[in-house]
């Protein structure tokens, strides 16, 4: 599983992971209710909102059973989880065959135009940089940086 649980600067996924499943989970608690998880992989573990990263444990088991509403309550409850969980129920609800699940990107069409951002040219001029230039700092890049 390749995600970020570790953020660099001022955006904090853990927090973003937490009101995400608060607010799925308040417009779909009676489907999640009735759909299993299909996946047994342990969810991984990130940093807690402000606690930091959780000592000698670096994963966490749903017990077998549990449903896609235990899968969320577990990433609201533990803030460790909650980009883990997030992740997850993505998968999981790929894997759902009887209810009809949509997956819906909010402002998609912005990853195809410029963004607000510029980058200086010379002194006197800046050229805007296009959506598909921006991207996020790999985790493993991140860690190499903290042990120099």
């Amino acid at each position: 599983m390749s995600f970020s649980p570790y953020s660099v600067f001022f955006f904090y996924p853990f927090s973003y992971g937490a009101s995400f499943l608060q607010d799925f989970l308040k417009r779909n608690e009676s489907h999640l209710k009735q759909l299993t998880c299909q996946i047994s992989d342990p969810i991984p573990l990130g940093e807690g909102a402000g606690v930091g990263w959780m000592k000698g444990v670096d994963s966490m088991a749903m017990p077998e059973g549990s449903t896609l509403y235990d899968l969320v309550q577990t990433g609201m409850s533990h803030t460790h989880a909650a980009v883990g969980v997030v992740v997850r129920l993505r998968k999981e609800l790929s894997l759902v065959k009887d209810i009809p699940v949509l997956i819906a990107v909010d402002q998609y069409n912005s990853w195809f135009t410029f963004t607000e951002y510029e980058e200086a040219v010379t002194v006197r001029s800046c050229r805007p940089i296009h959506a598909k230039e921006l991207a996020t700092v790999s985790y493993d890049f991140f860690c190499i940086l903290q042990m120099v």
